[in-house]
């Protein structure tokens, strides 16, 4: 996902330079991948499972709630970059669009890197943890960004915000479907 959203970005930054509305044009290629979507993708049949609720276990409401809070902030911080960085590098360093593009491209690159390295960081630090380290690289990130007049740096402080953004979805999913059996775990990460 987050390769398709590099691509779309520069792609973007570059329509955006020939003009605003090209880059809404992005859009029409879910109907190329639609006589795909349709000619192989199939319903799965349903398994019986049977399996041992988890309702059981204390707090496991709240810390159900907790992951979706924490999903959700991510989510903000996420936004705020594609939404607000333009206009940030634009008032300070007056690049042209495709810049733009490509800036905001770095942080999916990184994020990319650290989605793909999570199982391993994860064998080191528990989810509770990881999320903490992800939050805080995201802030260094971000702070870099703040702090800084020069277009190169505002592109390094979108890196190292992007490993903090890479984290988080895997891990609130993987967390997710540690805490909940076979049968609940497609809503309970599609609520996610």
């Amino acid at each position: 996902m987050s390769i398709g959203e590099v691509i779309f970005l520069i792609g973007g930054g570059l329509l955006v330079d020939m003009n605003w509305r090209f880059p809404f044009g992005l859009y029409l290629v879910a109907f190329l991948i639609l006589p795909l979507a349709i000619a192989i993708l199939y319903e799965p049949g349903k398994a019986n499972v049977k399996e041992k609720s988890n309702k059981d276990v204390p707090g496991h409401n709240r810390l159900i709630a907790l992951i979706y809070m924490l999903g959700f902030i991510k989510m903000v911080f996420f936004y705020m970059l594609p939404t607000q960085i333009p206009f940030l590098l634009q008032q300070k360093t007056n690049v042209s669009n495709t810049l733009v593009g490509f800036a905001i491209a770095i942080s999916t690159m990184t994020a990319t890197v650290a989605s793909l390295n999570y199982g391993r960081i994860k064998k080191r630090i528990p989810f509770k943890s990881l999320f903490s380290l992800a939050f805080l690289i995201m802030a260094i990130g971000y702070f870099i960004i703040a702090f800084n007049e020069s277009y190169l740096g505002i592109i390094f402080g979108l890196a190292i915000s992007g490993l903090g953004i890479g984290l988080l979805p895997p891990n609130g999913n993987v967390w997710l479907m540690e805490l909940i059996p076979v049968s609940n775990r497609g809503k309970i990460v599609g609520t996610m």
